[in-house]
């Protein structure tokens, strides 16, 4: 299951923070990963369907720019193995922080994978996914992020390792339930 890892403060709704317009979150889901994607740009909303995402809706509204109060939401990806030996994925993972040690930490790390070398994560696109508010302010709700942990299972005899579905996925959500 996903663990609860940070919580994040987003906007709740497209309304003027610190004078300044809110963009939508679009919430995206690959069902052969079981990996989640979010974007505020609708051009890569618009492609990652056509590559076969779900859209599953807004998950929150953000800036699109730095204002006072708010902090850059990092994002990474890294490419994984995902499948059983006879039907192999290349899938990408996304991950999201706030944090610039987690950010550094994300940068110096490596994700091994099924073909035996190792992936490094690296920034998506610029790095940034969107600003959001770095403190409770009015008209902000908190965003959790929850993340699924990596599980692999060995399918080649010389000890190769295969992502199962969902491993390393981040979930961002507004809701507590």
């Amino acid at each position: 299951g996903f663990v609860l890892i940070a919580m994040l403060i987003f906007l709740s709704s497209n309304v003027p923070c610190n004078a300044q317009v809110t963009v939508p979150v679009y919430r995206l889901f690959d069902h052969k990963t079981g990996i989640h994607f979010y974007t505020i740009d609708v051009n890569r909303k618009l492609e990652s369907v056509g590559a076969g995402w779900t859209y599953e809706g807004v998950a929150a509204y953000v800036l699109d720019r730095q204002a006072p109060d708010t902090v850059p939401l990092f994002v990474f990806v890294v490419p994984l193995r995902f499948g059983e030996k006879d039907d192999q994925f290349i899938g990408h993972v996304f991950a999201y922080t706030t944090s610039e040690n987690e950010k550094t930490q994300l940068l110096q790390s490596e994700v091994s994978h099924a073909d035996g070398g190792p992936s490094q994560w690296t920034f998506d696109h610029n790095g940034i996914a969107a600003y959001i508010a770095s403190k409770q302010l009015p008209g902000t709700v908190p965003l959790y992020r929850l993340y699924h942990p990596p599980h692999f299972t060995d399918y080649f005899a010389k000890g190769g390792r295969d992502c199962l579905f969902n491993s390393n996925d981040s979930f961002l959500t507004t809701s507590e339930d």
